[in-house]
């Protein structure tokens, strides 16, 4: 039991400092947009109740405004949710964001 109880904590520890060091090292291009801060490697993604994305989205399109970045896991993403950024996005830089894959499934 004991040898369980310091393997834990070594491997908590542990995880603490990586993410400490990869928060602290890490070039975060999105860090200048306001966003929900998340958890170490899940993000956000235990802050969305399942079958309630959309709900959670709004959510925090009315908390951070209508282009903010979220931690799914690992990646990081930019949502766009106001009709303004959504016409500059796709009708003024269209050509920049053609062809990019699309990481969900419709809602």
């Amino acid at each position: 039991m004991a040898i369980l109880t310091t393997w834990i904590a070594c491997a908590s520890i542990g995880l603490v400092i990586v993410w400490i060091l990869s928060r602290t090292f890490a070039k975060d291009k999105l860090g200048h947009l306001p966003g929900p801060n998340g958890f170490p490697l899940f993000g956000s993604v235990l802050e969305i109740e399942k079958g309630r994305m959309r709900i959670t989205f709004q959510k925090w399109a009315r908390q951070y405004g209508g282009l903010y970045r979220v931690k799914l896991g690992v990646q990081d993403s930019i949502v766009v949710s106001h009709f303004k950024y959504i016409q500059q996005i796709l009708l003024k830089d269209g050509k920049i964001f053609a062809g990019r894959a699309c990481p969900f499934r419709q809602m």
